[in-house]
C-alpha cells in the first residue's frame, strides 16, 4: 500500500509491525515509502527492508519503540566523541 495523498501512481510503500493485532497504533509499525523508479529505487528498498526486518526480529518490536532502542543503544560514529 502506498500512503493517501501521494501523487506517484506507480509508487509503493512497505509497512511492517511487530506482532500485528486489532487496535495496533501506528506509532508501532515501521514504513517504506515512495518506492518508485523517481523515489527510492526498489533495490535499496529491499535493501532496507531486510534491515528492518532482521532488526525487528532481533528487538521483537516495530515502530518507534523500535527507533527508542536503537538511539539508546547507537554507538559514536567514527570521528565523534562520545
Amino acid at each position: 500500500g502506498e500512503r493517501p495523498g501521494l501523487s506517484a501512481a506507480d509508487s509503493l510503500g512497505v509497512y511492517v509491525t511487530w506482532q500485528p493485532a486489532p487496535g495496533t497504533v501506528d506509532a508501532a509499525r515501521n514504513c517504506l515509502s515512495n518506492i518508485h523508479p523517481a523515489g527510492l529505487p526498489i533495490s535499496s528498498a529491499a535493501e532496507r527492508l531486510a534491515d528492518l526486518l532482521h532488526t525487528a526480529w532481533r528487538h521483537r518490536m516495530t515502530g518507534f519503540a523500535l527507533g527508542q532502542r536503537l538511539a539508546t543503544h547507537a554507538s559514536p560514529r567514527i570521528g565523534q566523541r562520545g
